[in-house]
C-alpha cells in the first residue's frame, strides 16, 4: 500500500506533462504512465516488482533482481543515445537487466494504426520502418 508522501510523488509525476497518446511531443507524465502500465503487466502476469527511479521498474526473478530501465524513443536517430543511457542505469548498481523501450511515438501524430490481426500489425509496423525517413 502507498503511503501518503508515495501517491502524491506519483500524482505529480503523473501532473507533470502531457498524456495525449497520439502526440508526439517528450512528456515525463507519458513517460512515467507507460512505466506504470507495464509494472502492472508484469505483476498481472504474476511477478513481484516495484517502481523505483532508477531505473524504473525492478523484478524478483528466481533469487534475483532484474532492473527495467523504461525508455521511450522519439525518433531513429536517437535509439543508441536512449539504449546506452538504459544500460548504464542498469550496470551503475545492478548485476541483471533488461532495457524495456517503448516506440509508439515513432508514428506520426494524430495517427491510430489498426489492423485484422496481430500479424497484419506486425507487417504493418516492419513497412513504416522499413520506409521512415527519421
Amino acid at each position: 500500500m502507498l503511503d501518503n508522501n508515495e501517491a502524491e510523488f506519483y500524482l505529480r509525476k503523473m501532473q507533470s506533462g502531457d498524456l495525449d497518446l497520439l502526440c508526439r511531443k517528450i512528456s515525463d507524465a507519458k513517460g512515467f504512465l507507460w512505466e506504470l502500465e507495464l509494472c502492472a503487466k508484469l505483476q498481472d502476469l504474476g511477478f513481484t516488482c516495484a517502481l523505483r527511479d532508477p531505473p524504473d521498474i525492478l523484478v524478483e526473478f528466481e533469487g534475483s533482481v532484474i532492473a527495467i530501465p523504461c525508455k521511450k524513443v522519439y525518433s531513429n536517430k536517437n535509439v543508441e543515445r536512449v539504449l546506452s543511457n538504459a544500460v548504464k542505469q542498469v550496470e551503475t548498481s545492478f548485476d541483471y537487466g533488461i532495457a524495456a523501450i517503448n516506440l509508439d511515438d515513432l508514428i506520426p501524430e494524430k495517427v491510430i494504426l489498426k489492423q485484422a490481426s496481430h500479424s497484419d500489425a506486425a507487417e504493418s509496423l516492419n513497412d513504416f520502418n522499413q520506409n521512415s525517413e527519421d
